[in-house]
Parts: structure tokens; C-alpha cells; sequence
């Protein structure tokens, strides 16, 4: 089923945006190195490589 309206950003989502735009107009971040950043914590940092530490420990005793 699709959304025939988008959904209202969270408290949340605000915040951040709120954020992100002032650290912007500040001239302390540009958004390209907002997006590096998010994108690092989600490939790198994030949730994802802690599963790979705990499969990697399962088959490996010698990382465990």
C-alpha cells in the first residue's frame, strides 16, 4: 500500500534537522561533511560492525 501523504518528522528528526541546519549557517560543518559522518557511524561504527565482531568471534578463537 503506498502513502498517498508523507509522514510527519518525528520530535526526533526535528531536532536533528534543527541541528544540523545551525551548525551549518554557522559555517562550523557543510552538510557533505554531515552526510560523511552519518555515513561512516553507519557503515563502520554502527550496529553493523558489531555483528561482525560477534561472528567473527563465534568462528575465529584465536580474535575471541
Amino acid at each position: 500500500m503506498s502513502e498517498h501523504h508523507p509522514r510527519e518528522p518525528s520530535d526526533i528528526e526535528r531536532r536533528v534537522a534543527a541541528i544540523e541546519s545551525l551548525l551549518v549557517e554557522k559555517g562550523l560543518v557543510t552538510s557533505d561533511v554531515v552526510d560523511t559522518i552519518v555515513e561512516t557511524y553507519e557503515r563502520d561504527v554502527g550496529p553493523l560492525n558489531g555483528s561482525r565482531v560477534v561472528a567473527r568471534a563465534w568462528v575465529d578463537p584465536d580474535y575471541r
